[in-house]
């Protein structure tokens, strides 16, 4: 055997060691139940990847690949509502990161997923989302009658056609964007960016984390934002009807449409601004203890 064929040979050994090797890591899913069109499906998932798609089947269908340190797949429930649980070994070390699951529910189903570190993606869905992890990021997309959606430490990316989004971080990052309706954000030290149209009823809560918010506020919306540390930066329109209560502490406060903060006292360091734009429809109530508050006319 000359020494070309010999490596060749060895090199071929080698692959396909790798091949029984990642095959024994893993083993393969296909599940198909039927359900109603508008059931409750849940499913819950440890660690991986978990990707949520919608489609026009009365049926739910997962399939995949399950880490081997997966104990069992258990799939219970009827049409109307559906329960899917990946559980692991109970003496789980190390990562178990191999699962990777994409599951297909009908469009307007009612959906909750849950996870630790696992990565969650749903598109497509037309119904109730409800989505809640650990470190793991979410990414949400479609046009959902509502969502809600929570993590600790992993982003939140929602691209949205919504009646109402709730949003829920410790420390990740959030963005949201799209056609939202009602919209409430809270997090601790995550930075939030919101970009979106018409927005009626707006609640922010920050201890330390900041908020970019371009948006149009209805003629009867009501927003409320409430931030310790962080800075609220609004850009609304120039034209614009709409009453400001705005309060800070020890932070600066900047009103593009030309008015000037006042001090609450002669003794301490808050600030206070109070004034109306246009008819004054909507309300618009902003409150800081050390963090700026900056309005910015577009």
């Amino acid at each position: 055997m000359t020494t070309r064929t010999a490596n060749a040979a060895l090199l071929g050994l080698a692959l396909a060691l790798a091949a029984t090797a990642a095959g024994a890591q893993t083993r393969k899913v296909d599940e198909t139940r039927p359900v109603a069109p508008t059931a409750s499906v849940a499913i819950s998932n440890l660690a991986g990847t978990l990707e949520i798609a919608g489609w026009d089947r009365d049926e739910v269908r997962l399939e995949g690949v399950l880490d081997a340190k997966v104990d069992k797949l258990e799939i219970e429930g009827d049409r109307q509502a559906l329960s899917i649980e990946v559980k692991y070994k109970r003496n789980l070390k190390g990562s178990a990161g191999a699962t990777r699951l994409t599951l297909h529910v009908p469009r307007r189903c009612a959906l909750d997923a849950e996870g630790v570190s696992c990565d969650v993606a749903a598109d497509g869905l037309q119904g109730s989302v409800t989505v809640s992890t650990v470190s793991g990021e979410l990414t949400l997309r479609g046009e959902p009658a509502s969502a809600s959606l929570a993590t600790v430490s992993g982003g939140v990316d929602a691209e949205v056609a919504t009646a109402r989004l709730g949003i829920d971080t410790v420390s990740g990052d959030v963005r949201a964007r799209g056609k939202l309706g009602d919209l409430e954000v809270a997090t601790v030290s995550g930075d939030v960016r919101v970009e979106t149209g018409a927005l009626r009823d707006f609640e922010f809560n920050a201890v330390s984390g900041q908020l970019l918010l371009t948006a149009d506020p209805a003629d009867d919306s009501s927003w409320k934002i409430d931030t310790h540390s962080g800075a609220a930066v609004l850009r609304l329109p120039a034209k614009i009807d709409a009453t400001f209560d705005i309060s800070t502490f020890s932070g600066d406060i900047e009103d593009g449409y030309g008015h000037k903060a006042e001090r609450t006292s002669k003794h301490a360091p808050g600030r206070e601004l109070r004034f109306t734009e246009g008819k004054g429809g909507a309300r618009i109530e902003i409150s800081a203890f050390s963090g700026d508050v900056k309005i910015v006319k577009r």
